[in-house]
C-alpha cells in the first residue's frame, strides 16, 4: 500500500509503501529544526543527548561553506552566479562541488549516550545518528540477489544465503506493488499469515509485534545488510492503489540466512544520511546517484522521505513547511512557496531497524533545498516520528 501523507484536513501526497511504513493521516506538523538552528527537544529517549551543529550565525546553510569566498550565490539567492563555470553554462554536476553542512548533528558528533556536545555545538535530547555505532569492519563483498515480483509469488530468493551484504535487483511484474520488497527478520516459527494480518495494525500506526525483530527494505534496486536468522520476505500488492491494504494484499515468502558476517558493512558511497532517535545528519555530494542510509538507533525503526523544494531558500522553506503541511486540502499554499519547484516524489529509502543500512538512488542538485522526514512510528505505536518527535530536517546542498 502507498504511504499516504495527509496534511491537515486532506492535503495528500501519495507514496509507495515504504516497507513497514504506517498508512498515516498526519493531522499537523509544527516546529522542526530550523536551518542553522538546533533540532527541537521533543524526544522520548531518556538520559540521552545529541550534539547538533550550531550554525545559527547565518540564516543560509550554504553560506557557511568556505566556498562562499569564490561565489556569493547562496548569500544573494542568485543561483545564476554559482561559479564562473556555471555562468558560462557549464553543467554544475560535472564540477564535483563540496556538500553543504547539514543542519542536524554531524555523523561523528557523539557516541550514543554521550551527553557532552562537541565544540561549537549545543546539546539536545535523543540519540545522535553517530557513526560510532557502526561496526568496525571492512566493506563486505555483496551477494547478488535477483528477485522477480509477480501477482502470486516472490521468485529468485536464494536457499543458501549467508549473513552479510546483499545486492538486490528487483524485477517488478506486478500492477501495483511499486517494486518494493522487504526482508523482515522474525522469531523462528512465525506464521506468515499472522505476520500479514499484523502488518495491517502496523500500517495504521499500531505497535510492532514482538516477533518483528528487524527489517530492511529495497525499492527497485539496492544493497542491504542481512543478519543470520529466519526472514519473512514480503510485498504489498496494494501499494499503488488508493485503498487500505488488507492481509490478502500482503504476499510473503520465507527465507533463512545462515551464519556469516553479522557485522558486514556496505561498501562506501559518497553520499550518506544517518538517522538516530530522532535526528538526521546528511553528508551530500551533489549529483551522485547512490546514497547510503544508516539507522544508528539502538531500538527504533527509521526511514527517510526526501522532498525537493528546488532552488527556494531553505530558511523560507523551514518557515513555511508547518503551515503548508497542516493546511486543508483545498487551501492555497502559503504565500512565498513556489509549488512549481516542489517534488514530493524525489527520493525515499526502505525502512531499516536498529543498526541497519541500505542504499537508494537520488540525484541531489547543487543549490537545491531538501526536506528529509521520517514517518515511522515507535515500536510501541503512536504518531509518526515527524509528528511525535519533529524528526525532519531542511538543508541546502552547496552550489559552490
Amino acid at each position: 500500500m502507498r504511504l499516504s501523507l495527509t496534511y491537515g484536513a486532506g492535503r495528500s501526497v501519495r507514496r509507495r509503501s515504504l516497507a513497514v511504513a504506517a498508512a498515516v493521516a498526519l493531522a499537523g506538523l509544527v516546529g522542526g529544526s530550523a536551518v542553522g538552528a538546533t533540532t527541537p527537544p521533543d524526544s522520548t529517549a531518556p538520559d540521552d543527548s545529541a550534539a547538533t551543529s550550531d550554525s545559527s550565525a547565518t540564516s543560509d546553510s550554504s553560506a557557511t561553506s568556505d566556498s562562499s569566498a569564490t561565489s556569493d550565490s547562496s548569500a544573494t539567492s542568485d543561483s545564476s552566479a554559482t561559479s564562473d563555470g556555471a555562468a558560462a553554462g557549464a553543467d554544475p554536476c560535472a564540477m564535483r562541488m563540496a556538500p553543504a553542512a547539514p543542519t542536524g548533528p554531524p555523523p561523528d558528533a557523539t557516541a550514543p549516550g554521550d551527553t557532552t556536545p562537541t565544540s561549537g555545538s549545543t546539546a539536545t535530547t535523543g540519540t545522535a545518528p553517530s557513526s560510532d555505532t557502526a561496526p568496525a569492519s571492512a566493506p563486505a563483498e555483496p551477494t547478488a540477489i535477483a528477485v522477480t515480483l509477480t501477482e502470486t509469488s516472490i521468485d529468485g530468493l536464494p536457499t543458501d544465503l549467508v549473513a552479510g551484504v546483499a545486492d538486490v535487483a528487483v524485477t517488478d511484474e506486478t500492477e501495483s506493488s511499486g517494486g518494493e520488497v522487504n526482508f523482515t527478520l522474525v522469531e523462528p516459527g512465525t506464521d506468515p499469515a499472522t505476520f500479514a494480518t499484523d502488518l495491517g495494525v502496523v500500517f495504521e500506526g499500531g505497535p510492532f509485534p514482538d516477533y518483528f525483530l528487524n527489517t530492511s527494505g529495497v525499492a527497485a534496486d539496492g544493497m542491504i545488510t542481512l543478519d543470520e536468522g529466519e526472514y519473512i520476505v514480503w510485498i504489498d500488492l496494494a501499494s499503488n492503489v488508493e485503498r487500505p491494504s488488507t492481509a490478502e494484499d500482503i504476499l510473503t515468502a520465507t527465507m533463512t540466512v545462515g551464519p556469516g558476517d553479522d557485522n558486514a558493512v556496505i561498501p562506501d558511497t559518497n553520499d550518506q544520511i544517518r538517522a538516530g532517535d530522532y535526528l538526521f545528519a546528511a553528508d551530500i555530494v551533489p549529483c551522485d546517484s547512490t546514497l547510503t542510509f544508516t539507522n544508528s538507533s539502538d531500538n527504533q525503526f527509521h526511514h527517510l522521505v526526501v522532498v525537493d523544494f528546488g532552488t527556494q531558500d531553505p530558511v523560507t522553506i523551514e518557515q513555511l513547511l508547518p503551515e503548508f503541511i497542516s493546511s486543508a486540502e483545498d487551501a492555497p499554499p502559503p504565500e512565498g512557496l513556489d509549488m512549481s519547484q516542489v517534488n514530493f516524489e524525489f527520493a525515499f529509502s526502505g525502512v531499516f531497524g536498529p543498526g541497519g543500512s541500505g542504499t537508494f538512488e537520488a540525484d541531489f542538485q547543487p543549490g537545491n533545498t531538501y526536506a528529509v522526514l521520517c514517518f515511522i512510528q515507535d515500536r510501541e505505536g503512536g504518531a509518526p516520528h515527524a509528528i511525535q518527535h519533529q524528526m525532519y530536517d531542511v538543508f541546502q546542498v552547496a552550489d559552490a
